[in-house]
């Protein structure tokens, strides 16, 4: 998909409903040859375009979910400067790992990032995350990411569904058990997300 295809359909869904927000994670994956000008150039490009500049969240800290409602928030894992593209910073985003960032206010951002996962069994990648959503609910001062989605190698080639297809049920099953508790959980981001699976998680 373009990426213009994708902030209209992000904008469209914010304006049908202004009541959410979108958490956005923006990346660089390929390396540069003979471009014209660089991603950073191109993103802002997209970012500043009339039909989309009202829509971000334009400060470097996290916002309140009042504060966010109806916007994009951007997290930049993209190099070069705040004044210039405006975002999250998480330059320092860590490889296939847990790790702890901040935002430019101190808020501590921790994410759970396992995403090689064992061709032999689920069991620890599910585990990381049942934990992350656990702590979650502990911790409400601290934006917790939890990566549900994974691949697993067969004959070197990634297989995102052998995790999604494991993972996903599971993920049904807890919620759905954890109905009668109004808890925070964090973001739980997922591969081949379903109905049953976001309201699983809105219960």
């Amino acid at each position: 998909m373009h990426f213009n295809e994708m902030l209209q359909s992000v904008t469209d869904f914010l304006m049908l409903h202004p009541e959410k927000t979108v958490l956005m994670e923006v990346s660089k994956e390929y390396t540069s040859l003979k471009n014209t000008r660089t991603f950073e150039k191109t993103f802002i490009s997209y970012k500043n375009h009339s039909d989309y500049q009202s829509f971000w969240w334009s400060h470097s800290y996290l916002p309140t979910l009042g504060q966010a409602r109806g916007k994009i928030v951007l997290l930049k894992r993209f190099s070069k400067s705040f004044a210039v593209s405006g975002s999250i910073n998480v330059t320092n985003w860590q490889d296939n790992t847990e790790f702890n960032l901040a935002d430019s206010r101190h808020v501590k951002i921790h994410a759970q990032n396992d995403y090689k996962v064992k061709v032999s069994t689920n069991a620890d990648k599910w585990q990381s995350i049942k934990t992350n959503i656990n702590t979650a609910a502990k911790h409400t001062n601290v934006l917790y990411l939890n990566f549900t989605s994974g691949y697993t190698p067969i004959l070197g080639i990634p297989n995102i569904r052998k995790v999604s297809g494991s993972i996903n049920p599971k993920l049904i099953n807890y919620f759905s058990n954890q109905s009668k508790n109004k808890k925070t959980h964090g973001v739980i981001i997922s591969d081949f997300t379903t109905q049953s699976l976001i309201k699983s998680e809105l219960q």
